[in-house]
């Protein structure tokens, strides 16, 4: 199963305000963290790839962009890019709607991480690995060292507001693709039914598999 458009409007945070009341209600309180919007979502065979141009700018994985054939890594991909966001309180790539400059070389600056520990940036890292190939499964990421130490010693990395005029301009400079777009460009393949946000349309699957040319 892949999403392909995991990004933060994508994710909600739910709890129930029944469950307590009072001075404890706070601490009590437990939260669950669900995905939404699963227009551009697909079962799929894991013996083939996926090839349709779907997704956020900001949070879709490179391959997508560059018309590479694709697996599920692209979700794991666009949690780094989250993760980098919420750590840093700006996106770790400065991208364009020119696709061919885009550089996706990743920079962790030691004085905007120095609050992170090795094991939240090898996180971040792994996520945002170039070849997807090395990137870890959804899987594996549940086990990481990182997940595994805010778990069990009750560790937190502290969240970066997004209140730096330079961090917003960021995160405003690289605007989202959408369909509109997409259906603009040369080659595009993005799915044609899906033209509005939240849609639930069910676009047919353009799949690549081995031997086949593409």
């Amino acid at each position: 199963f892949v999403h392909r458009d995991i990004k933060p409007e994508n994710i909600v945070v739910m709890n129930d305000m029944n469950q307590c009341s009072g001075a404890e209600a706070e601490e009590s309180i437990e939260y669950r963290v669900k995905l939404i919007d699963f227009g551009y979502s697909r079962h799929f065979d894991r013996s083939a790839r996926m090839v349709s141009f779907v997704g956020t700018l900001n949070y879709v994985a490179p391959e997508i962009i560059k018309r590479i054939p694709y697996d599920e890594t692209v979700d794991v991909w666009s949690l780094g890019v989250i993760v980098f966001v919420l750590l840093q309180g700006y996106l770790p790539f400065n991208l364009t709607e020119s696709f061919e400059s885009n550089d996706y070389s990743l920079y962790l600056d030691p004085e905007d991480f120095r609050h992170v520990s090795l094991a939240g940036k090898t996180f971040i890292s792994k996520c945002l690995n170039l070849t997807p190939s090395k990137r870890p499964k959804a899987e594996q990421l549940t086990k990481a060292p990182w997940l595994q130490e805010s778990t069990h010693k009750g560790r937190r990395e502290s969240l970066q507001p997004l209140n730096s005029p330079t961090k917003l301009g960021a995160m405003c400079q690289s605007p989202s693709m959408d369909a509109q777009k997409l259906l603009q460009l040369p080659n595009a393949t993005a799915d044609k039914t899906k033209h509005t946000e939240g849609s639930t349309s069910d676009p047919k699957e353009e799949i690549f598999s081995p031997g086949q040319k593409h």
